[in-house]
C-alpha cells in the first residue's frame, strides 16, 4: 500500500493502522481477464499492486482505443469512484498477470474508524491523484488533435521527454497498443515509424523509444509540414 501516491507522506506505521481498518482484499487476474468492465458502478477503490492493467474505451461503431494504462501503485477508475455517476467510462483489463487490493472508499473516509487528519491527508492525496489524471488527459488531447499522423508520434514522444527528462525511454505500449493510442490502425503506425527512423528522427526496438533529432514540427497557414527542423535552422525558420 505504501508505493500507492494515495499513501503519499504516511509511515509504515500509519499504513498498517488504515489495512487493517480498511480490511482490503486481495485479487489476482490472468493476462487478458477483465477487471471492470466498461459502464460497470464503482464503489471501490483498487490499488495495483503488481503487473500490468490496461483502460479502452469501447464505441458504439465497434471502434476503441486505449485511455490508460495503469503502473503499480496506482489506482483503477479513481475518477468514476469520486464523481457522481459511480460508473467507469472505460473497460479495464490485465495486459499481464496481476493484481489488486479493494477496499471500501466510504469505509475508508469513515470518520468513525480513521481521525480527521487523517482523512484530510487522504483527501489530499486523492485531489493530487485526480489532477495528476486531468494533466495526462490535457497531454492526449494535446496529441490528438493533430491531423497528421507523424505530428501526433513526435508530440507523444516529446511529451515522454518532458517527463522522463531524456531522448531515449520506455514507453509502456507495444505497438498494437501505440496505435490504439494514437486513434489509428497498427500498419499506418508502422509505416510511419519506419519512415521516420529512415530518416533519422527516431529509432525504437518494441516499446523503446529514442528521438534522435532535437527540433520542432513548423505550423504555416494551419497546416503542418511533416519535416523536423533542427536546432540551429529553427531561429532562421521562425523568422522567414
Amino acid at each position: 500500500m505504501m508505493e500507492s501516491p494515495l499513501f503519499h507522506g504516511f509511515s509504515e506505521k500509519e499504513c498498517k493502522e488504515i489495512h487493517a481498518f480498511v480490511k482490503p482484499a486481495r485479487v489476482s487476474y490472468r493476462k487478458k481477464q477483465t477487471l471492470l468492465p466498461q459502464g460497470e458502478p464503482v464503489n471501490q477503490l483498487s490499488i495495483l499492486t503488481k503487473g500490468k492493467v490496461v483502460g479502452i474505451r469501447y464505441y458504439y461503431e465497434g471502434d476503441s482505443h486505449i485511455l490508460r494504462i495503469f503502473h503499480p501503485g496506482e489506482i483503477l477508475s479513481l475518477e468514476a469512484a469520486m464523481s457522481s455517476f459511480y460508473k467507469t467510462p472505460i473497460a479495464i483489463f490485465a495486459d499481464e498477470a496481476s493484481e489488486i487490493l479493494s477496499f471500501s472508499l466510504q469505509r475508508l473516509m469513515s470518520r468513525h474508524l480513521l481521525e480527521e487528519e487523517v482523512r484530510m491527508a487522504l483527501r489530499q492525496n486523492l485531489l493530487r491523484i485526480l489532477a495528476d489524471e486531468n494533466i495526462r488527459l490535457i497531454y492526449k488531447t494535446e496529441v490528438l488533435s493533430q491531423k497528421v499522423l507523424r505530428d501526433r508520434i513526435m508530440i507523444f514522444l516529446r511529451i515522454m521527454t518532458e517527463k522522463k527528462g531524456k531522448e531515449a525511454f520506455f514507453i509502456g505500449m507495444n505497438q498494437d497498443q501505440f496505435a490504439q493510442y494514437l486513434c489509428v490502425n497498427r500498419s499506418s503506425l508502422s509505416s510511419e515509424l519506419n519512415a521516420m527512423r529512415k530518416e533519422g528522427l527516431i529509432d525504437y526496438r518494441r516499446d523503446y523509444y529514442k528521438i534522435l533529432k532535437k527540433g520542432r514540427i513548423i505550423h504555416i497557414d494551419g497546416d503542418t509540414e511533416n519535416n523536423v527542423i533542427p536546432e540551429e535552422e529553427m531561429g532562421l525558420a521562425l523568422s522567414e
